[in-house]
């Protein structure tokens, strides 16, 4: 069985503005620098996705792998929806990224609140042994 590409962005991809403001406010840790991004929004008939998703990746010793699946991940969701856990943890995208949608949401914007409600977060570990790699999945939230 064969699920299409678009088919699967759809579900899973957050709208632009939201994963832009997320990463902003997570870059500079400052969960109202983005409360612009609601008013600059020129999606406005773009709803929320079905199934929001957030990757966290911790290359143990993965090495090549981890790229291969960075770069898989990349095609199936958006960039910003990925992310190392070595320039960002978990904690900092609850404190920031999770608190952008919140205070989004609070302003009035429904696709923020939708998002934030159905979101969930994977998380990947990749440890190679000799030359296997073994990836162990979580979900939560």
């Amino acid at each position: 069985m064969r699920i299409d590409k678009e088919e699967i962005w759809q579900r899973l991809v957050m709208p632009q503005y939201l994963r832009f403001a997320m990463r902003d406010t997570i870059h500079f840790q400052d969960p109202t620098a983005t409360k612009a991004r609601f008013h600059e929004r020129t999606d406005l008939n773009v709803g929320p996705p079905e199934a929001p998703v957030v990757v966290f990746i911790n290359a143990c010793s993965g090495g090549r792998h981890k790229l291969k699946l960075k770069e898989r991940l990349h095609q199936l969701i958006a960039e910003e929806q990925v992310f190392d856990l070595k320039d960002v943890k978990p904690h900092e995208y609850v404190q920031y990224g999770l608190k952008c949608l919140e205070m989004l949401a609070g302003i009035g914007d429904s696709c923020a609140k939708d998002t934030r409600e159905r979101l969930r977060v994977v998380g990947y570990c990749i440890c190679a042994t000799r030359d296997t790699a073994h990836t162990a999945i979580e979900t939560s939230l």
